[in-house]
């Protein structure tokens, strides 16, 4: 019955994993380029100033979520109207951008230059990262509306070209800072900026050309207003509070530890980015199917995709995760160079992780997302979680230990995503006593089983580049084959069975 969909699913998770096979390779080697060739104290300037322009785009949270759910639900209901959608949300979305640009100037300028821990020398340099920052910001946020419109409409393909071509971009500028003569840390930002612009220009181009209902025209549905502000409010609470705690640990690490720490901070969080995306490439090619389904009102499928997503998404963290969490040093001297800074293998091996929890997660913030049911989802985990600030304030008060504050954030952020997972259960009305037995045990099962064979044969494999990419190539057959066993149902098997089949045919032909 739903073939076409399925088959649409698999394709474009297949486009997104070629994607980001790609954009992972040269997002490592950029990061590799930009601390080298910017040291550590530059680099943690630049991570900890944009971090301050982030802190306060809490609304663009908000509206891009508002974006991808009313435009995707309209383009699954029958009786949707997205041009009309598509030109009320670009409205707003210029609205949200003009007034966060003030803001950003009037308190985020006030911030940089009274509270920031900025080196000797280098505050002239950061104001100019604050101002590329912010354009940034603003044209990565009036994109959004394009964006969403291209990933409602499954054209998955459009968008991970236009994704390579700009991570290659990226590269480019990071490998060129070896010949800048002007400031490195200006000149990187400058480009950065320079880069979005211009990927901001092909995303409208494109959409305009292939999309009907991407042709701007002034136009704002009062009634439709009204819903995506309700929306829009509730997601900019849920990103707004997650905001706050994600960067306040960062400047609480600045407090306390200065930018060598938040260089630290900031290497571990792309690394954690870099494997979650790995997984989310299932997640968001099941995305607009899993809000299509909902808006058509087809709830057996919708809670299918739930299960099927959450399970896919944590068997596919766990090809990156076990391997990388094995050999964790010999990665990050493989991609950073032979003197780490300090504290980054334990910061990475907490922060990774958590994608555990995360990866599982990722599908059910759709699904609530889907239904607009935003309340308890965005209110009361997100409160419980802000108790990390004052619990690490406190910790590093008495104890001055990045390790420890690291192990507190970790602890906690797993604690409140179990709280999220039942509050989700609730609003998209599925049950968790079926999920813990359907997905959380099979995962576990796979997981625990899979670690063991790879931690055993870690001891025999030599501890270099030939030995990590033969451990790497032994713990995805052996996941392959925990995962057919023990992981998949009767069904899903049958489906692997077919593709095997499909493939094999196609190959003989």
């Amino acid at each position: 019955m739903h073939v076409a969909e399925n088959n649409r699913i698999i394709k474009n998770s297949m486009a997104l994993y070629v994607r980001m096979l790609f954009t992972m390779g040269l997002n490592l080697l950029i990061t590799r380029y930009v601390l080298r060739y910017l040291g550590a104290d530059d680099y943690g300037t630049y991570s900890a100033v944009g971090g301050v322009v982030t802190l306060f785009t809490v609304l663009n949270g908000g509206i891009s979520k508002a974006n991808q759910r009313f435009i995707t639900y309209e383009l699954g209901s029958q009786a949707g109207q997205p041009s009309r959608t598509f030109n009320t949300i670009v409205n707003l979305t210029l609205i949200i951008a003009l007034f966060t640009v003030l803001l950003i100037e009037i308190i985020g300028l006030w911030f940089l230059y009274h509270k920031m821990n900025i080196p000797e020398g280098r505050m002239n340099a950061a104001f100019w990262i604050f101002q590329f920052s912010i354009i940034t910001m603003v044209v990565t946020l009036v994109s959004n509306p394009y964006n969403a419109l291209i990933l409602a409409h499954e054209r998955i393909g459009a968008f991970a070209y236009i994704s390579v071509f700009q991570v290659v971009l990226n590269f480019i500028a990071a490998w060129c800072l070896r010949y800048v003569s002007m400031d490195r840390l200006v000149y990187y930002g400058l480009v950065v900026m320079l880069v979005q612009i211009l990927i901001r220009v092909i995303y409208q181009l494109y959409c305009t050309h292939h999309f009907k209902e991407a042709k701007y025209h002034f136009y704002m549905n009062r009634n439709q207003v009204k819903d995506i502000a309700k929306f829009t409010g509730w997601a900019t609470v849920d990103g707004a509070l997650a905001t706050i705690i994600w960067q306040g640990v960062t400047i609480l690490f600045n407090i306390f530890f200065g930018v060598a720490i938040n260089a630290v901070y900031n290497i571990a969080l792309q690394l954690k980015n870099a494997v979650l995306s790995f997984a989310q490439n299932v997640q968001r090619a099941m995305d607009p199917q899993i809000t299509k389904s909902y808006a058509a009102g087809d709830l057996g499928r919708h809670h299918t995709l739930i299960f099927s997503g959450s399970k896919l998404e944590v068997f596919m963290i766990y090809f990156i995760l076990i391997p990388l969490f094995v050999r964790m040093e010999f990665v990050l001297k493989l991609w950073l160079g032979n003197n780490l800074p300090p504290h980054l293998v334990i910061f990475c091996k907490l922060i990774v992780l958590m994608n555990i929890i995360c990866s599982a997660f990722e599908v059910m913030r759709t699904s609530v997302m889907a239904t607009g049911n935003l309340r308890a989802f965005a209110l009361y985990p997100n409160l419980l979680h802000l108790l990390v600030l004052p619990i690490c304030y406190v910790a590093n008060l008495y104890f001055q230990s990045p390790v420890l504050m690291m192990v507190i954030v970790a602890v906690i952020d797993s604690f409140v995503y179990v709280y999220r997972f039942y509050i989700a259960s609730q609003i998209s009305k599925f049950s968790l006593k079926d999920y813990m037995a359907v997905i959380v045990s099979r995962c576990l099962i796979v997981g625990l089983l899979s670690w063991m064979a790879v931690f055993a044969l870690d001891k025999m494999i030599p501890n270099n580049i030939w030995g990590f990419f033969l451990l790497l190539m032994c713990s995805t057959v052996i996941l392959l084959v925990v995962i057919y066993i023990l992981g998949l149902s009767n069904s899903e098997r049958l489906i692997v069975n077919n593709m095997y089949l499909k493939i094999k045919n196609n190959i003989r032909r």
